[in-house]
């Protein structure tokens, strides 16, 4: 890789310390936070709105605090309602990847 001249420095020259290799056709995860508005949880998962764009079959971390006590689930998209309209807040359904008895035991209680 040539690092010499750079294009779209503003005088060419390359700047940084380390030398940066393009990588092509690689797959990679970006975790996100996405604050979420819980609606109805069950056992089985959970309806939240939330401004961020899911896609069936995202999983992620659901944590929540009910009841003073906190909640942590991994969960898996389901369906994505599109936002009503005048909002702009997508409602989605996911489910539990793995309930187990402390769900139950949280869950209820509420």
């Amino acid at each position: 890789m040539n690092t010499d001249r750079v294009y779209g420095s503003p005088n060419g020259e390359e700047r940084r310390r380390a030398i940066r290799r393009r990588v092509d056709d690689q797959i990679a995860a970006m975790p996100v936070v996405a604050p979420v508005q819980v609606i109805d949880i069950s056992r089985a998962g959970v309806l939240f709105a939330t401004d961020y764009a899911f896609t069936p079959g995202d999983t992620g971390t659901l944590c929540v605090d009910i009841n003073g006590s906190s909640f942590k689930a991994a969960i898996q998209v389901l369906r994505i309602a599109p936002p009503r309209t005048g909002s702009h807040r997508h409602q989605v359904g996911a489910t539990f990847l793995s309930p187990g008895p402390e769900h139950d035991l949280l869950l209820r209680h509420i």
